[in-house]
């Protein structure tokens, strides 16, 4: 069946659901506030976007983001093997770099990489409080780099009491990890601060070599984060975030001669990521029905990361190399209430960023660009039932001038059928990066931005006493100026010489329907059931995106366990999907068991077991994939 007569099916369906239920209860505006959706958080029963929001457990059944985040529709997730090795989020079947990571404000993407990309794989888990996927293009909010979405993530803010926890796990491939957590207040202040450490043993990550006579691939990770708020009232805050991340990955080596993955017991990568920001708000006329709040904040990155295979390496192409970014952002935004049930959001950005490198592959001199960004967006609610959003953004690069983007979303309450339909239409743009303009090597100063349009539909329904809820949403998106790289051939000095060169292709487009099925009779008890299926292709070759599997469903059923407990079970099944040099890699079904226990007022045992069957399986070709594996924690609270 076409997915959007699969998507009209269930909508007729649902529709008639509510109908044929007259004793259902009314659907209940949800109390989850959105903070990513619009420029002023905003009920989600007045969110027209397509927003996914989790709140990760991580002593209990989370050890990393991608962990967290494996549930979530229109989500593809990969990695490189065994932990800290290099992820990537995929969103609506879009390449993993047109998603925007920020954490806590601060946009995460590093100027020095290629695609001004972003690992999440060092992000620790213990520090996150919350996380909102915001699928479309966001470029009016969030600029260049969000043509597909974002991934906010907010760390864990001051507590009311003060509380410090202290949390260590161990368990297969030598994995140790401890984290210590220190949150409170004082008068008008709250703190929170976290030391988070991991080591573990590995494996070997080259799925052809024997694991038992394999060197393994180790990893480490040493992160300290502080959150500082001062806030005399809900009308003004200062807030103060830093946040530094050490790390070291063994990694193999790839051999390009035979497209296979090789031992390497010399090749190491280190990275270095710091980042801080300073934010304020003002509330002028706060007791008037008309105030106007300006908030102002400056965000500062540094990355750098250093890969060593200097010493018998296995392949002809040894990995090393220096790389250092920087990204420097200021801005300041203003929201006027007026008049009623209408806000007037207006937002002034300027980005700074900065990178170099120098690699066995190709090198850059230090090189900058500056961006400018000014945004304006109209917000309308109208008796409670309809939400409208208007808004458009001009972005100016110093290499490529004005750039507009835009986006319109609708939400609409419809009481009588417990359903909430939404609608979003919008385009989004990425600049070129500085490794795109500026590489020695592949460097082209010709390039033009990537760009998109993409909408989408979708409606939630809740039925037989809001015991169920049923999300749907069907998107298309059309992306274009795609940039890539291809071999040509210079003439040296009379002679041949290859090389290659960033270029823009022609199109990309992708469309896809995504689903959650919700169970929830009693707070104790959830059952949640997801499916996606995504259809991306790029043009003229008419190939597949890599990495982004057709069909992807599973599902996860917290239950109690004991008085106090709580287990759960998660399945997911992973569809076929393509990989480099355009092979089919087959599909995998995962299974996870997680559970935590509270042994009197200051104690919890916490367990997971992982790929509970021991299913071999390859994520990204030649890269071997954790099996069958145990983790038991203890956390305590003071």
């Amino acid at each position: 069946m076409h997915p959007i007569a699969f998507f009209l099916l269930i909508l007729l369906t649902s529709f008639s659901s509510g109908v044929c239920w007259g004793d259902s209860t009314p659907i209940q505006t949800s109390e989850e506030i959105i903070v990513s959706a619009t420029p002023i958080p905003l009920s989600e029963s007045h969110v027209g976007s397509s927003v996914s929001v989790v709140t990760p457990k991580p002593n209990m059944n989370a050890f990393s983001l991608q962990e967290s985040l494996k549930s979530i529709p229109g989500l593809s997730l990969t990695n490189q093997g065994s932990p800290g090795s290099q992820s990537s989020i995929f969103l609506r079947g879009a390449p993993s770099h047109y998603t925007a990571v920020y954490v806590d404000g601060i946009k995460m993407s590093n100027p020095v990489n290629a695609d001004r990309s972003f690992d999440p794989a060092h992000l620790s888990i213990d520090t996150i409080e919350r996380i909102e996927i915001l699928r479309g293009p966001q470029s009016i909010l969030y600029g260049s780099d969000a043509m597909a979405g974002v991934i906010s993530i907010t760390t864990k803010k001051g507590t009311q009491d003060p509380r410090g926890t202290l949390f260590i796990e161990g368990g297969s491939y030598g994995t140790v990890r401890q984290s210590t957590t220190l949150q409170g207040s004082a008068w008008d202040f709250s703190y929170a601060f976290n030391l988070n450490r991991i080591v573990i043993e590995g494996f070997s990550e080259a799925s052809n070599t024997p694991i038992e006579t394999a060197e393994k691939d180790p990893y480490g990770l040493l992160a300290l984060s502080a959150r500082l708020h001062y806030a005399p009232n809900t009308d003004h805050h200062m807030g103060v975030m830093f946040s530094v991340r050490e790390s070291e990955k063994g990694l193999d080596s790839y051999d390009y001669k035979t497209n296979a993955l090789r031992d390497d017991p010399n090749n190491f990568q280190t990275t270095s990521t710091w980042l801080a920001r300073v934010e304020g708000k003002y509330t002028f006329d706060a007791e008037s029905e008309h105030p106007l709040v300006v908030t102002v904040h400056s965000d500062i990155t540094n990355h750098q990361y250093d890969n060593k295979d200097e010493k018998d390496s296995p392949t002809d192409f040894p990995s090393t190399g220096t790389f250092n970014g920087m990204n420097w952002t200021v801005g300041t935004e203003g929201h006027w209430y007026y008049p009623e049930a209408h806000v007037l959001s207006l937002n002034l950005e300027r980005e700074y960023e900065r990178g170099a490198f120098k690699s066995s592959y190709g090198q850059m001199d230090p090189k900058d660009a500056t961006t400018h960004h000014a945004s304006i967006q109209s917000q309308w609610i109208f008796w409670e039932i309809l939400s409208l959003t208007f808004g458009g953004r001009l972005t100016h690069h110093n290499q490529f001038g004005w750039a507009p983007t835009y986006r319109t979303t609708g939400a609409l309450l419809v009481s009588a059928l417990n359903t909430k339909l939404r609608a979003t239409l919008g385009s989004g743009i990425k600049n070129p990066s500085l490794r795109h303009l500026y590489d020695q090597t592949a460097g082209n100063l010709d390039l033009k931005p990537e760009e998109t349009v993409a909408w989408d539909i979708g409606f939630e329904t809740s039925f037989w006493r809001n015991y169920f809820t049923l999300r749907t949403s069907y998107f298309s998106s059309f992306y274009s100026n795609l940039i890539s790289f291809k071999q040509i051939t210079k003439h040296i000095e009379g002679r041949e010489t290859k090389s290659f060169i960033y270029f823009n292709q022609k199109a990309q487009r992708a469309h896809g329907l995504e689903n959650e099925f919700i169970f929830q009779p009693t707070t104790w008890l959830r059952l949640a059931l997801h499916y996606t299926y995504t259809k991306s292709i790029r043009s003229p070759e008419e190939l597949a995106q890599l990495r982004v599997p057709t069909h992807q469903w599973g599902f996860a059923l917290t239950a109690p366990l004991g008085p106090k407990g709580e287990l759960t079970v998660d399945l997911n099944h992973v569809g076929r999907r393509f990989d480099y040099p355009y092979e089919l890699l087959s599909a995998y079904t995962l299974v996870n068991l997680s559970a935590l226990y509270p042994i009197g007022e200051h104690f919890k045992i916490t367990g997971r077991v992982q790929n509970i069957f021991n299913t071999k399986y390859e994520v990204v070709k030649g890269y071997r994939t954790p099996g069958f594996s145990v983790y038991l924690g203890l956390e305590a609270t003071i």
